[in-house]
């Protein structure tokens, strides 16, 4: 496919097309062949061993969609700071480890006010 007229956009759905419709089948067909002559049963019952290719960096977005992702996230109390620094290859910071409480704050209405 000619790619010299393409925005960043178009290419980036190329590239997940092209994992997803090319590459998935073959690496989830890796990956059953790994479990079928690698994996044993193990002794500790419930527990399970798992063989499963990280295609997360094929599809790594853009800065920007990224850091709005790990707001989400942060604001939402699913990740904490430090999980997104190490995310992008950026050390732990004091207090990073806390996670948000903001989904859990109250807004008071004095009376008469009216909420909007």
């Amino acid at each position: 496919q000619e790619y010299s007229n393409s925005t960043y956009s178009n290419f980036s759905e190329a590239s997940r097309a092209f994992l997803t419709m090319t590459m998935r089948p073959w690496l989830a067909n890796f990956e059953q062949q790994i479990k079928n002559a690698l994996l044993v049963v193990s002794p500790v019952p419930g527990i399970r061993y798992q063989v499963e290719f990280d295609s997360a960096d094929l599809l790594r977005a853009t800065p920007g969609e990224r850091f709005a992702t790990y707001e989400r996230g942060i604001k939402s109390g699913v990740m904490c700071p430090n999980e997104a620094r190490e995310r992008e290859g950026l050390s732990p910071r004091d207090g990073g480890d806390e996670f948000s409480q903001a989904w859990k704050q109250e807004v008071k209405i004095s009376e008469g006010e009216k909420p909007e």
